[in-house]
């Protein structure tokens, strides 16, 4: 394997009022414990050369309303870079946080999240849904190739 690049993400558009247990077990383990185990079942795969890369993004620094969980795993990437850097060296680890597109349909039709009086969207309808990530690699690597 040349790189491998992890973006997945569970939105979780909650403010600290209307926090849900279940959707914040839910981010961190697609976010943090996902791309844990996603490089732990892969990295002895990866080519004398390769990278990891890491998507997190900007909420980490700048927290918009409803952004507790979402700022939240995006500041833990950071600390998983400085691990993973560690534990399979020498291969490289790294981090993106980008920003929002406010033109992207992500984020077209939600309120201006930049402001911090802006409503929190109610349709959650707004918000994408993702597949539920498969159960944890198998211990041998020729079993995660189809996974």
């Amino acid at each position: 394997m040349d790189n491998l690049v992890l973006t997945a993400f569970a939105p979780t558009p909650v403010t600290l009022h209307g926090f849900d247990i279940a959707d914040a077990v839910a981010a961190i383990t697609v976010k943090l414990v996902g791309y844990t185990e996603v490089v732990r079942c892969l990295h002895s795969r990866l080519g004398e050369d390769a990278a990891v890369v890491l998507f997190g993004g900007l909420a980490k620094d700048r927290p918009y309303p409803g952004s507790t969980m979402v700022t939240t795993h995006n500041a833990g990437i950071s600390g998983l870079v400085k691990t993973l850097a560690v534990e399979i060296a020498p291969h490289r680890v790294n981090a993106l946080h980008p920003g929002v597109v406010g033109d992207s349909p992500r984020w077209r039709d939600v309120p201006d999240h930049r402001r911090s009086d802006a409503p929190l969207p109610s349709d959650s309808s707004l918000w994408p849904t993702w597949p539920t990530p498969p159960n944890s690699c198998s211990a041998t690597p020729e079993s995660t190739a189809t996974t």
